[in-house]
């Protein structure tokens, strides 16, 4: 299923997407949708694991994650409430799969998660930095790559 990239200008805040109220969420709250940024699991499957959207109402910022080094970085900051699991990434890497990376801009106070090039190179244009890789995930449909 698709991870849509979402950005809201007024809150400067990107937001990842994939199950259908989140969407309509994000678009209720004046989200502008980006583009397909991958492609991730339904279901689990051995190897994979919850990939988790989480909302800090202080800094208006969305983030969806899934790496246990962010998931204590979110518990030891505190303010972020964990909001649903979008579906599932695999923790390493596997055939046909990419990294889904996370961003971080201290001007913005955003975290954005993305794994198409365009977005990638989006977040580094704005000054953002990387992070480390979340998981990895299909490719989107206009991406060289198949996905499941």
């Amino acid at each position: 299923m698709s991870l849509e990239l979402y950005w809201n200008s007024e809150r400067q805040d990107n937001f990842c997407a994939c199950q259908d109220d989140a969407k309509r969420s994000a678009l209720d709250a004046n989200y502008v949708h980006i583009r397909e940024d991958c492609r991730i699991r339904r279901k689990h499957k051995g190897g994979s694991i919850p990939l988790k959207t989480f909302w800090h109402g202080g800094r208006q910022d969305n983030i969806t994650v899934c790496h246990p080094d962010t998931l204590q970085s979110l518990q030891d900051c505190g303010g972020y409430s964990e909001i649903r699991t979008e579906g599932y990434v695999y923790d390493h890497h596997k055939s046909g799969t990419i990294p889904l990376k996370l961003y971080w801009n201290a001007a913005r106070q955003d975290n954005m998660s993305c794994a198409h090039p365009h977005s990638q190179k989006a977040a580094e244009d704005a000054g953002y930095t990387f992070i480390r890789t979340e998981g990895y995930v299909f490719p989107s449909d206009d991406q060289e790559s198949s996905s499941d």
